[in-house]
């Protein structure tokens, strides 16, 4: 489903760092950035949702 490398940076930034640093590329249209934001976003959720990260 995510690479080690995807939960390794969600579990690296907070929810609030990532809904950020999205928020700011998608003011400067880098979409890429979005996008990979997204991922580790879901990520993160994920990570939660299945109990290994607070």
């Amino acid at each position: 489903m995510f690479t080690s490398e995807v939960l390794d940076r969600a579990k690296r930034y907070t929810l609030d760092a990532l809904y950020t640093i999205r928020a700011d590329a998608l003011r400067h249209g880098n979409h890429h950035l979005v996008a990979d934001c997204d991922l580790h976003i879901e990520a993160r959720y994920y990570l939660i949702a299945n109990g290994l990260l607070a």
